[in-house]
């Protein structure tokens, strides 16, 4: 009973209406859209919506143009194709939920809104994913990026498609001179800007506030979120910025080539391997054709040799990220960045179990002469020992890494930037062996956990994946990111059980930097002093054993100003 009015008392409060009433049809650019109930009542989605002209033809490797406009109503109600890449059901420890799945095309450039507001006046915040991949494949409508759970939650959620691989981004001489800005490359970014300024001109009909806008994404998506953030063709879309596992270090994180000279002269190679002579034939050429497969591709599934990503060209990006910064001239906005404890679990080549001989000759091979050091600080005289030291070893140096990153940016920015480190690994067969991988936080983040079919062995029949076979379950499906945007200034305490409490601070402001760590004994309480009751409908039975909350990352930042600050109650650990 006392769980049900916890849940009672939460709905009304935090999201609202039963059933969403935006009136239809809605017009945005272009004309008039109807959308369709999603699998909860509550929320209405609004699927394909095009924010830019088909790419295709003469229009391949060019800005984004305005969208075309269409004649009557639109039926919103089911996804666009991805756009164009190299399809792939599964690579583990990516399973189904993580991966692209039906149609392709280069006619791609569209983008999904899930709302639950009632009116279009609410001006709820709003919550644009831009998803990862390596800049050579996924798609707005992987199932992990489902944006119902959190539409529910009272977030306006926007997912979109953007060009990939060599469609995406690739840079030639030819295309610098027939641009108008001089530069080539970066048209999968460029289709970025052009999606969030779609958001900015638009997201009001559904109820959201183009004013209160948070960018997050994962690897290229937090690669992204960083060169948005560095980009003036982006000032004033976006007012906070989640970067999961996306290269918050000073070096930043390296995909492709670093300059425009070695990316123009692999633009060149790759017109060569195909044996065209000009723009005009390359453009000419069937996207099949473009995507086969080129002898210097690498073997095992590692990153080709011509591998296509964004790169510095003076228009959307004026430099590399962390110079901008350095040079305050960034979009200053309030920045949330992260790294999972076993990231490199899903980088690469398949890898195979972690052994001591093959931990101290990848030492050695990284770090050269200070590799002995190196395993003086990470000794590991057995299997065991060296899959605990590259755990520990990759978390220290994700933690360091943005430290220093945080630290170089509180030199030109006036906002603020907290750090969290993810280890909780998701269920099934592999978890021991994969921990908690590159990605595996998102449908936590996206309240999407329902999208995942994943079981342990010890898992039978129609045990669903949120029931590990302790008979504990997962944590609650979200990281409550419908209060992650309102107020710009999370804050996380320890039940009083806990002696490491402490407030979440911002971690250039202290001496020995903090991070949050998300890891499934976090639960909530009351906040007597904020008067402010942060309830968890979540607590279910698995086993018949109670089950164990996880964190609710809350605290809006570009939330509802009628709500008072909330509170989470967290561990911290230090850095």
């Amino acid at each position: 009973m006392r769980n049900f009015i916890n849940i009672v008392i939460l709905a009304v409060l935090m999201v609202g209406p039963l059933a969403a009433a935006i009136q239809q049809p809605v017009q945005v650019a272009g004309g008039l859209l109807s959308g369709v109930p999603g699998k909860d009542a509550s929320v209405l989605t609004f699927q394909g919506i095009p924010f830019a002209a088909p790419p295709v033809g003469d229009w391949r490797w060019r800005e984004p143009h305005p969208v075309l406009a269409w004649q009557g109503v639109r039926r919103a109600d089911k996804f666009s194709a991805g756009c164009i890449q190299r399809m792939v059901s599964e690579r583990k420890p990516w399973t189904y939920e993580f991966m692209t799945h039906g149609e392709i095309s280069e006619d791609c450039l569209y983008l999904n809104v899930w709302t639950s507001a009632a009116s279009a006046g609410e001006k709820r915040p709003v919550f644009v994913y831009i998803y990862g991949g390596g800049f050579s494949e996924g798609s707005a409508q992987v199932p992990v990026y489902d944006g119902e759970g959190l539409a529910k939650k009272g977030l306006v959620v926007v997912t979109f498609n953007y060009r990939v691989g060599v469609l995406g981004f690739l840079v030639h001489p030819a295309l610098a001179v027939e641009s108008a800005h001089h530069v080539s490359g970066n048209h999968g970014m460029l289709d970025q800007v052009a999606a969030l300024q779609w958001v900015h001109d638009n997201i009001a009909a559904f109820g959201g506030d183009p004013n209160r806008v948070t960018i997050a994404g994962q690897l290229a998506g937090g690669i992204s979120v960083h060169d948005l953030t560095a980009s003036p063709l982006a000032k004033g879309l976006f007012q906070r910025a989640i970067v999961e596992s996306g290269g918050s270090s000073i070096g930043g994180m390296k995909l492709g080539p670093q300059t425009m000279a070695e990316a123009e002269a692999q633009g060149q190679e790759f017109a060569k391997a195909r044996g065209v002579k000009s723009l005009a034939e390359l453009r000419a050429m069937s996207w099949e054709k473009l995507m086969e497969p080129l002898p210097s591709d690498t073997p095992g599934g590692g990153l080709p040799r011509l591998f296509f990503a964004p790169i510095p060209h003076g228009y959307f990006l004026p430099a590399p990220f962390v110079e901008v910064i350095a040079q305050g001239k960034q979009n200053d906005v309030v920045t949330l960045t992260g790294a999972n404890k076993d990231e490199l679990g899903g980088f690469g080549p398949p890898q195979g179990p972690v052994t001591a001989e093959s931990f101290a000759k990848q030492a050695r091979q990284r770090y050269g002469e200070a590799a002995e050091e190196f395993l003086k600080l990470y000794p590991a005289q057995t299997d065991e020992e060296a899959k605990m030291a590259q755990s520990q070893s990759t978390r220290d140096q994700a933690l360091v890494s943005m430290y220093l990153w945080a630290k170089l940016r509180a030199k030109t920015a006036k906002t603020k930037v907290y750090e969290y480190l993810w280890d909780h690994a998701m269920p099934g067969p592999d978890a021991a062996r994969f921990g908690a991988f590159h990605t595996s936080e998102v449908p936590y983040v996206m309240n999407t956990l329902y999208m995942s079919d994943r079981r342990s062995p010890r898992q039978t029949g129609t045990s669903p994946a949120r029931c590990p076979p302790t008979g504990r379950i997962l944590p609650p499906p979200e990281i409550r990111m419908e209060k992650v945007f309102l107020t710009g200034q999370p804050s996380a305490m320890n039940r009083k059980s806990w002696r490491w409490a402490t407030r979440w601070r911002p971690s250039q402001s202290r001496a020995a930097p903090r991070s949050l760590r998300f890891s499934k004994t976090i639960s909530l309480s009351e906040d007597k002093k904020r008067g402010t009751r942060l309830l968890n409908p979540f607590r279910r039975k698995c086993g018949g054993k109670p089950g164990v909350s996880h964190l609710f990352l809350s605290s809006s930042w570009v939330g509802r100003r009628s709500m008072r600050r909330p509170m989470i109650r967290s561990r911290l650990r230090r850095a």
